[in-house]
């Protein structure tokens, strides 16, 4: 009698009554050239049915098979005994075999292919039978196969980086309902990037009795590294786009380049940030770096030309016209400051002539040390010449030598120096043809670069501007311009004043004469010329010389205009300024115009220069100062001509008062 009663299960239930199913491992052990099957454990006094998985091969040579079963014995002394029931469906058992007090036998007779349902029941020796145990369902196959483990948990894969096979992936966990081991079906294959399903392959331990199963894991394969080289990023400016170019480590890689962050290739000049990033699905990279488009360089096909200018004027008053170059654009010059010669400059040489005819030339000598004259320039017969090629800012020596026909060769002149000046300089080139450097640029400068080249610009003399005309003194007729003293005069330059013509010989009156200019610096400056006034007396002022004031009256005066008060000695009969007291003491007309006396400044002061007749017994002559008109001072009067007619000045040295307004008079007195 067993100790429990349990009521009986329903047929064809596949629960356990009181415990759950433990699956033994196949056993490797052949009894009578049957092979093992699965062995199911009967916990206390319930019998649990037995799971097959894989039915017994039939016998060779027959179509019926042997199927081994096993279970745990029942912990209860009541029990005596088991008994095999199996059936071809479900709950309905037809057959049963007492197998005794054992807790495995093998029972023949099974048809191949054919699904069979069991459960085992203990009993006691008095015939008491429990209940069913867990149905269990089997088909015996052919003679040779074996059993299919199941999978109940499969295992997982760790992350591998595209390239690595699926061997450098760890598979970890996992299980079966036999003991066994995973491995990748196929370890040697190299999956893409992502993450994707891989067969696994469950190996049994017991691989007589059981075979091989498989399952599938997520594996994750991240992108590879791949290296991007950048190449082409340096172009010149076209017109047409300039892209850069990539390489990749592994070659063959898609690249997406991107510009300044757009995918459109530069076409412009400048500097563009490049940015190159690999498009595959197996790797992943980038690299930068910058792609600069050099400006074009402009070709200039014709040079042009420039206007001659006048010394001292800067390069601005010089047109530029003609010129072409390969694009669009305009001339100028490059610096509009006061032309020079440049880098290289010029400097103009001049000397006398030495007047020996065995001289036939002259040779121009210089160098950077005085009296060391290291080159040397034959010039001819001539007296003047240009030499270029002296540096910008460099202090020179020079000499001239006189040579004759045989070679001879005379001493040094006496040494000059000289600098020449940089372009754009405050002081004043010389004058001549000195190349000057032109700028092109061009209309689009954000592409071409501006680029230089040179002219040939001509300085010509400058006129001077005489500003103030020289006085001229009188003199007697018969005598040359020559005779005749200039004083005064200004001009915008230094230089000084001269008759044109002074052998010419005037006649009697007043006239104008031409008077040159000559400027000091005649390298640069022309000579300018004007007229002066010049009064001829006649040899009549002799005779007159001692003549009283009244004899002079009645022969320049009628009864008539005598009569009318003309000939008095404050009269001014024509308005020039000086009464009849100061024509007779000048010796001049009382009745034609006398041009005023001028007074002139120089280095002895305030000077008023004046003619006189000599030995006039009627009148005293006196000159007066004066900075306010009110107060006057006493001021030397000499001779500076004794003669007939005598030339005197008046002198105010400026040594009081105020010098810089200053009045110088004439007084005539009757002794």
């Amino acid at each position: 009698m067993l100790n429990v009663k349990l009521p009986k299960q329903p047929c064809g239930r596949r629960e356990s009554i009181s415990n759950r199913i433990e699956n033994r491992a196949p056993s490797s052990v052949d009894f009578d050239g049957i092979p093992s099957t699965w062995k199911h454990r009967v916990f206390q006094a319930v019998l649990l049915a037995f799971v097959f998985f894989v039915t017994i091969s039939g016998v060779k040579g027959g179509g019926l098979g042997r199927t081994r079963f096993s279970w745990d014995a029942v912990a209860d002394p009541a029990v005596s005994g088991y008994k095999v029931h199996w059936g071809t469906q479900s709950g309905v058992y037809n057959y049963s075999l007492d197998a005794g007090n054992v807790t495995e036998v093998i029972i023949s007779e099974f048809s191949e292919g054919v699904e069979y349902f069991s459960a085992v029941t203990a009993h006691s020796d008095t015939g008491e039978e429990s209940d069913y145990s867990t149905e269990v369902s089997f088909t015996v196959l052919p003679m040779g196969g074996t059993a299919t483990p199941v999978i109940t948990v499969a295992p997982t894969a760790t992350a591998i980086i595209y390239g690595q096979t699926l061997a450098s992936s760890t598979l970890s966990g996992g299980a079966a309902t036999v003991p066994g081991s995973f491995a990748f079906t196929t370890p040697a294959t190299v999956p893409a990037a992502g993450t994707a399903s891989q067969s696994v392959t469950f190996t049994p331990s017991d691989t007589l009795n059981y075979q091989a199963t498989t399952t599938s894991v997520s594996v994750m394969v991240t992108k590879a590294a791949a290296t991007v080289m950048l190449g082409n990023l340096a172009a010149i400016y076209d017109g047409t786009p300039k892209s850069a170019s990539a390489t990749t480590d592994p070659a063959g890689i898609t690249v997406n380049l991107t510009y300044d962050g757009v995918a459109t290739v530069p076409t412009n000049a400048g500097s563009h940030a490049v940015v190159a990033t690999i498009v595959d699905a197996n790797h992943s990279g980038s690299a930068s770096g910058t792609l600069v488009i050099a400006q074009a360089m402009p070709l200039i096909t014709t040079q042009p030309t420039a206007t001659d200018i006048i010394y001292g004027q800067t390069l601005a008053s010089s047109t530029l016209s003609g010129g072409a170059a390969s694009v669009p654009g305009s001339f100028g010059f490059a610096t509009t400051g006061t032309a020079s010669g440049g880098t290289l400059g010029g400097a103009r040489f001049s000397w006398e002539a030495v007047a020996d005819p065995v001289v036939s030339g002259y040779k121009v000598h210089w160098g950077t040390q005085s009296g060391v004259y290291d080159h040397s320039f034959d010039a001819g017969n001539v007296t003047e010449v240009i030499i270029s090629g002296f540096s910008e800012g460099v202090e020179y020596f020079s000499a001239v030598t006189a040579y004759s026909n045989i070679g001879e060769e005379s001493d040094y002149s006496e040494e000059v120096s000289f600098t020449v000046l940089p372009a754009g300089g405050t002081t004043n080139p010389v004058v001549g043809t000195f190349s000057q450097s032109v700028t092109f640029t061009p209309a689009d400068t954000s592409n071409y670069q501006i680029v230089t080249t040179s002219v040939n610009v001509t300085v010509l003399k400058a006129t001077p501007v005489i500003t103030v005309a020289p006085t001229a003194t009188a003199i007697i007729y018969g005598q040359t311009l020559a005779s005749s003293t200039l004083s005064g005069g200004a001009a915008s330059v230094p230089g000084s004043f001269a008759f044109t013509t002074p052998a010419t010989v005037p006649v009697v009156g007043t006239a104008a004469q031409s008077v040159t200019f000559t400027p000091t610096d005649t390298l640069n400056y022309m000579t300018a010329s004007t007229n002066v006034n010049v009064t001829v007396k006649s040899s009549t002022t002799q005779a007159i010389a001692l003549e009283l004031l009244e004899d002079w009256r009645v022969r320049c005066f009628s009864p008539e205009q005598t009569a009318a008060g003309q000939a008095a000695e404050d009269a001014d009969p024509d308005r020039d300024g000086l009464v009849n007291l100061a024509e007779y003491a000048l010796g001049t007309s009382p009745l034609e115009f006398t041009p005023p006396l001028t007074a002139a400044k120089n280095s002895n002061g305030l000077v008023l220069t004046f003619e006189r007749p000599s030995g006039l017994p009627d009148v005293l002559y006196a000159a007066e100062s004066s900075d306010d008109l009110i107060h006057w001072n006493s001021c030397l009067v000499e001779m500076v001509v004794d003669g007939p007619v005598q030339t005197m000045r008046a002198i105010d040295p400026l040594t009081s008062g105020n010098p810089a307004r200053r009045f110088i008079s004439l007084r005539f007195t009757q002794p």
